[in-house]
Formats: C-alpha cells, structure tokens, sequence
C-alpha cells in the first residue's frame, strides 16, 4: 500500500475534472427533467416542454417558494412529446398527495392506464379500483403500469405509500432482465422487482404525450390531488447508487438553509434593538418570536449563500472501497470525493484494478 500526496497542478485539475464526471453521471440518459423552478420547462436539453395548465407553483420539500407544482383534481401539465417511447427506462420523481379518493390518482402518464393503451403511468390506486393483487392497500399504494405492443406484455407492480407526506418515486422497466423485470422504489427502498400483475394478447394503440397530474386517456377523471417535484426520466436504468444520490440531493441546501435562519434569529436574540425589539418588555413571547422570524434576514444571507453552493457543488459522501482505476479502459471511478481540497490517498494495484482504499483530506 503506497500513500500519494495529491498535489501537483496536473492531479488537481485531473481530480477536478473528474467531479465534472460524477456529477454528469446523473445526466446521462436523461430524455426529460422537470425541476419546475418557477416554470414546467425540460432542463435536460431535449427539448419536451411542458404546458402548465391550472397548476400553482408552492413550496417544494425543502421549503423554497415557487420550487414545486400543486394539482387541485382538474389542473394539469401537457407535454409536447411522450418523452420516451423506449421500452428500458427509468422515472424519478418527488410527490405528496392530500386527499384519499375513490378514483386513480394520475402522476405521470404517456399511457399504458386503459386496456388500450401503450406506454406507461405511475398512479395513487384509488378505493374504488380492484386489482388481482393480494395485500393492496387502497387509497394507499402507488402502481407503476406500463404497456407494450412490441413484448405483447401489460403489467403492473404496486407498492405502499402515504399521504401527506413526501415521497421520493423511482419507477424501473427493464424488460430484458429476468421475469420482465419492473421495479419501484419509495424513498430509496425497494419495493417490487417482479410484475404484479400480466396479461398478454392486448389491443395496444399509441403512445401519447406525456402528462403530469393527469392522463390523455382519461383526463379530469383520474387527476392528481397532491404536489409534484424534481420530475426526471431516463431512457435507461438507474443503479441503486444513483437512486440514492436522487433520493438525498439537496439535503446539505436544506440543513444550510436552516443554519441561515438560526443564525438570524441568534443575531436578533443578541442584537434586540437591531432587530426592532424593545428591551424596555410589553412584548409577549409570540411577539419576539415573530421579530426573531422577522429578523432572520440579519443573518440568513450568508446561510443561503452556503446552501446555493452546496447545490451547486454537492458534497458526496464517502463510503469504503469508493475508488478504482481500471488499467485496461483507463477509467477512474470515484463516486464519492468532495473536491475543492488536497487529499492524501492509499491506493494498492490488485489484478487489473488500481484500487484506492482510503483518503483524507491533508491538515
């Protein structure tokens, strides 16, 4: 085991350049991606906007304003293209939905919720829908149907899910793995990774545009009650490491944003005459602690400007055995190192394989 000192400018850019390459791990594949920041356009380049119709922007699970989209039962967001018509693909999505209903709630749709359709949708299966599956919760599961003509295959696979709170959604169809494999994973665990449910010797019609909120086969019947975010879909298959990494982005945003407003509130607490309060009392405590909110701002920039960098940098999270060099297709594989400093790394040559079992960064 050798220790190498990563220092030189030639290793730095190198490192560097290689942070561009995790971070584009998540945008390769990527057909259609809705971060819905103040509007329903498609950030992955591809070109499949979206038409916002009824729906108001709200806070998203982080609490930014304007960061996430809210559907009422008749609001919707038309898409000018099915995004993917591949039949390997994965969806990604964050959502919340409020009310129980007798009908299917809609999320996402380009097809494959009627017995005449092709593509898929991922729904909130309602109380009145009845499936040949044991153990449904109704009101209280999500299903991930799809449909293709090319396989004569329909199914669906379902797994739990609650209301009122959010949900981070991954949706799998890889068909030409084991058992026509689909997959469904709630906040990073998986649920199901076989068909549920399977029929055959369907009619299929086409593949529509997609929807969000709602279905083109049954538009204002099935129409989402809830919130959607951070809608991605991929025309392949995300690894659970990626799932991950989707399921906990911007969590280091969110614990800066908090320190921001804390810090504002201690400046406040430290600082009362700065603030607007009066250290002569008549204040109640409610009164203060609507000033300390008020005040927030003193001391919020600085924690709001952490957290845009750290969603603009993410800092991954290491993990044992996090890096190997493949001799023969010259091909580091790093996916956890927060870049931007010197490290010292152990690496050891086992086989083929330039393994790297430990770094840190130099004090």
């Amino acid at each position: 085991m050798k220790r190498y000192i990563v220092l030189s400018v030639l290793a730095v850019v190198f490192f560097w350049g290689f942070v561009g390459m995790v971070q584009a791990g998540l945008s390769d594949g990527l057909v259609g991606y809705y971060p819905f920041n103040g509007n329903a356009d498609d950030e992955s380049g591809s070109g499949n906007y979206g038409v916002a119709d009824g729906v108001t922007l709200v806070k998203d699970r982080h609490e930014n304003n304007g960061r996430a989209y809210s559907f009422d039962g008749n609001d919707k967001i038309a898409i000018n293209s099915p995004i993917t018509t591949s039949i390997t693909y994965s969806v990604s999505l964050w959502m919340r939905y409020s009310s129980v209903l007798s009908s299917n709630q809609i999320l996402l749709a380009n097809g494959g919720d009627t017995n005449g359709s092709q593509g898929l949708a991922i729904f909130i299966v309602g109380t009145g829908l009845s499936y040949p599956v044991e153990n449904i919760d109704y009101g209280r599961s999500v299903a991930f149907s799809f449909a293709e003509e090319t396989l004569d295959i329909r199914g669906s696979v379902f797994a739990p899910i609650s209301p009122d709170d959010w949900h981070h959604i991954v949706a799998i169809r890889d068909p030409y793995s084991s058992d026509h494999k689909a997959v469904i994973y709630i906040n990073g665990v998986k649920y199901a990774d076989s068909i549920s449910t399977i029929d055959s010797g369907n009619r299929f019609g086409e593949i529509n545009n997609m929807m969000f909120g709602t279905s083109s086969a049954s538009p204002g019947a099935v129409s989402l009650n809830g919130e959607l975010d951070d809608i991605r879909v991929y025309d392949r298959i995300l690894s659970e490491s990626e799932i991950n990494q989707l399921y906990h982005e911007g969590e280091a945003c969110e614990d800066n944003y908090d320190e921001g407003y804390e810090a504002g509130k201690q400046y406040c607490i430290d600082n009362p005459e700065a603030c607007g309060i009066s250290t002569n009392g008549g204040f109640t405590q409610a009164d203060l602690d609507a000033k300390y909110a008020e005040g927030k701002d003193d001391g919020y920039d600085e924690g709001y400007r952490t957290g845009i960098d750290s969603c603009d940098n993410p800092i991954i999270v290491p993990d044992s055995n996090c890096a190997t060099f493949d001799l023969f297709t010259n091909t580091l594989s790093v996916p956890c190192l927060n870049m931007g400093k010197t490290y010292w790394v152990d690496m050891k040559l086992e086989g083929d394989h330039l393994t790297i079992d430990g770094f840190g960064e130099v004090e």
